[in-house]
């Protein structure tokens, strides 16, 4: 889970990465990509095939859900056509508890500080993460947002929870597969789970 330091903040506000892999997106020629959730302006972090792309050079974000790539010739359009690229991208979004009670929230000292005393806050209730973008036919492999913590995965789809190794079993600490597609019902699907 990533841990951000917060000092002196007025609203009851979280930040919290986000690491997602986008890869289903390549394939056409579209240089235009949409992340699972709304980012902070400014924080989105883009990697083809590993690489590092740099904002306002290599890419735009438009809004907060999607972004642009910029300056590209034919040579880039091969690539992003390519079976075997990958697009992953990270970005920092906030959340906002809607009730930071202490049972859902531990606040410890970070001692690794320069002499400011900065509040560390983790939430340890279960994060939930709307991949439905990603259900599309054919596929059975999903990805969730972040690395969770393997046993804590619950899956749902339009609001009936599926049978963990009936339904669908965990595929490391960062996806899962369907074993039933026909269990998705409405390309709904939604997954809960403690961040690793």
């Amino acid at each position: 889970m990533a841990t951000i330091n917060i000092i002196q903040q007025s609203t009851p506000q979280q930040i919290r990465l986000i690491q997602e892999d986008i890869s289903d997106q390549l394939g056409s020629s579209n240089v235009v990509f949409m992340v699972g959730q709304n980012f902070i302006s400014g924080t989105l972090q883009v990697f083809l095939n590993g690489l590092s792309m740099r904002l306002d050079s290599d890419f735009n974000e438009i809004g907060t859900q999607s972004f642009r790539f910029i300056n590209y010739d034919s040579s880039f359009i091969r690539t992003i056509n390519s079976p075997s690229s990958t697009l992953a991208v990270k970005y920092f979004k906030y959340f906002e508890p809607s009730d930071p009670s202490p049972s859902s929230l531990s606040i410890f000292s970070d001692d690794s500080s320069d002499g400011e005393d900065d509040i560390v806050i983790s939430d340890i209730e279960k994060y939930e993460d709307d991949i439905s973008y990603q259900v599309l036919p054919g596929i059975v492999s999903f990805f969730a947002s972040n690395s969770f913590e393997l046993g804590t995965l619950e899956v749902f789809s339009d609001g009936k929870q599926l049978t963990k190794d009936i339904d669908f079993s965990e595929n490391g600490n960062d996806a899962l597969i369907i074993h039933d597609k026909s269990l998705i019902k409405n390309n709904n699907l939604l997954l809960k789970y403690i961040i690793a």
